[in-house]
């Protein structure tokens, strides 16, 4: 091919994407699982119940990464061999931790268990960042992130932590939350997913470290 043969075969990149609704049932959960739901690429296990409409509202975040991921013209579709991988919702921190996530962390991606880890206590029921008497809402860019790498699972043993890290904060800093996706204004988007969750020192800057410290790193190093 030609490299404008090439380029005209390319899919573009897209400026926007939103999710569709997505379903997702009940079902029989196995032994030593206290519920369990499905939706059409993931199976969510939970030690408490999870009501409408937060349960639609969680599975439409969920399924909007393997939807925008088969959109996109890098060839990242690689989630674990069986039908449906695990989404597993964790009541508190010591269920949590049991389950070898990382101190520090609310949600973990865990490729030798082929599965997704996350804090229900904080991501369902977050805690406010200050006093005040709205809801807080859920961090559903965390999803976005574990999501990612759990749909990257067969890739991931080939790359390297900057990549892959680099991918699902792509991801997590274009979702504009619901399962919606920004792409048009992503170096903004960047700049505001960093500014959230790193505060600025007395100057109002904030220090990030340089590519050479984070290039040569293992997956443990990164963790």
């Amino acid at each position: 091919l030609t490299s404008s043969a090439f380029a005209e075969d390319l899919k573009p990149w897209p400026q926007k994407f939103q999710a569709r609704p997505a379903k997702v049932i009940a079902v029989e959960a196995l032994k030593g699982v206290a519920h369990a739901y499905e939706t059409a690429n993931f199976r969510l296990h939970s030690d408490n119940p999870i009501k409408e409409p937060q349960l639609t509202k969680f599975a439409t975040v969920i399924e909007s990464v393997p939807q925008l991921i088969r959109t996109l013209p890098l060839d990242l579709w690689a989630p674990p061999a069986e039908a449906k991988p695990r989404i597993v919702l964790c009541r508190d921190a010591q269920t949590y931790h049991r389950q070898g996530a990382p101190v520090g962390t609310t949600g973990y991606y865990s490729g030798r268990r082929q599965c997704v880890f996350i804090r229900a206590d904080v991501f369902l029921n977050p805690p406010p960042s200050q006093p005040t008497r709205l809801q807080p809402k859920p961090n559903e860019d965390l999803l976005v992130h574990e999501l990612t790498h759990l749909v990257m699972h067969g890739l991931l043993w080939r790359t390297s932590p900057w990549l892959y890290e680099g991918l699902a904060e792509y991801m997590s800093a274009a979702h504009i939350g619901g399962g919606a996706y920004n792409f048009s204004r992503i170096d903004a988007a960047i700049r505001d997913h960093i500014r959230l969750r790193h505060p600025p020192n007395a100057n109002h800057q904030i220090t990030c470290a340089s590519l050479d410290y984070f290039l040569p790193m293992t997956g443990k190093q990164w963790i």
